[in-house]
């Protein structure tokens, strides 16, 4: 009887000792929880970096320049060598640019030795105006000399859109009057990662009231809008910078602008020039802030340098303010200022 107890015992104790065992394996090394470990570390993992974007537009087809001489390609490899050394210069990195043409110029541009050091970061889009966009209801448009530029807008905005992942800032301008002394975005204040911030930044001209050409221009709107808007200081739509989702809200609003029945009549017969600097300065004071916040800068601060009616100060190679800071970006400089053309080719094109 007792060597039965004993026995029983014994085996019911290996039993609880196999139990325990079992236990503490599974508790200890669960598969399950393998797995939840890797996809927790691949969800707190940082997502794939955005690179900035630079955007601008060049056609020098004798049908864009209908009314003068199409300017020198020389100017955009000028804006394409000086936005990358800028970017270099800062340690910075992540920065591509696109930039549309015509076939003539896309030929130029990718024989261009000039660039080439910088080429891979280029993007160069080649645009046939006449299909892209006779079937449109502003295709009328096209018409006017430099109707071309009005397009624009929907080139920039599409592109980002497709893009959307990608990009965290955008600053689209000219490019044969344009050029880069230092980073754009931390100069104007683009604050970087809030590529879904629906945020751009505008800049003003030196002159305080609107010019007579921003007032020929204006005056396609109704007359309680020119009224208000020709005693605003006048912001330039040569240079527009933001986060990607404020630059595809902005052109949106362009191309809504732009596209308008009236508009598009009185650009065609009456002034007989495109609207892109009227619907800029309409889109700066008219926005309502949910949509877009807009921020405008002055030209005394050291953002942008519009040489439309500015007097340039030069200091140690570089376009300066009033106080001496160099400005981020030089703008219409190109027959205008020969001083600044010569720097642009000795720092540059050399």
């Amino acid at each position: 009887m007792s060597s039965r107890i004993t026995t029983s015992v014994l085996i019911l104790l290996i039993l609880i000792l196999i139990i325990k065992v079992v236990m503490v394996k599974v508790v200890e090394k669960p598969e399950d929880n393998s797995i939840e470990v890797t996809a927790s570390a691949l969800r707190s993992s940082t997502p794939q970096k955005r690179y900035d974007l630079a955007m601008t537009c060049i056609y020098v087809s004798s049908e864009f320049y209908k009314t003068r001489s199409p300017p020198s390609l020389k100017w955009v490899e000028a804006y394409l060598v000086s936005l990358f050394k800028a970017r270099v210069k800062e340690g910075g990195s992540d920065l591509r640019s696109v930039v549309f043409v015509d076939r003539r110029t896309g030929k130029t541009l990718n024989n261009s030795n000039i660039i080439a050091p910088y080429r891979s970061n280029i993007t160069i889009v080649e645009v046939n105006h006449d299909l892209e966009f006779r079937n449109m209801d502003w295709a009328d448009l096209n018409l006017l000399g430099n109707a071309p530029n009005n397009f624009r807008f929907l080139l920039y905005r599409n592109y980002i859109l497709k893009n959307k992942n990608s990009i965290d800032r955008v600053v689209i301008s000219d490019s044969t009057d344009v050029y880069f002394q230092s980073d754009p975005f931390s100069k104007c204040g683009v604050q970087p990662n809030t590529p879904s911030a629906p945020k751009v930044t505008f800049t003003y001209e030196v002159k305080r009231k609107m010019d007579q050409y921003n007032k020929k221009w204006l005056r396609c709107y109704p007359g309680d809008v020119y009224g208000v808007l020709k005693k605003k200081t006048v912001s330039c739509a040569g240079v527009v910078l933001g986060t990607a989702e404020g630059i595809i809200r902005y052109c949106s609003l362009q191309v809504e602008q732009l596209s308008t029945p009236k508009l598009v009549e009185c650009s065609i017969k009456t002034i007989k020039a495109t609207l892109d600097q009227a619907t800029h300065n309409y889109i700066l004071h008219y926005t309502n802030s949910s949509l877009l916040e807009i921020s405008a800068i002055d030209h005394s601060d050291s953002c942008t340098f519009h040489g439309n009616y500015a007097v340039p100060k030069i200091v140690n190679q570089q376009v300066v303010n009033d106080s001496g800071s160099p400005y981020a970006i030089v703008h219409q400089y190109t027959d205008r200022h020969p001083s600044i053309m010569d720097l642009a080719t000795q720092l540059f094109l050399s």
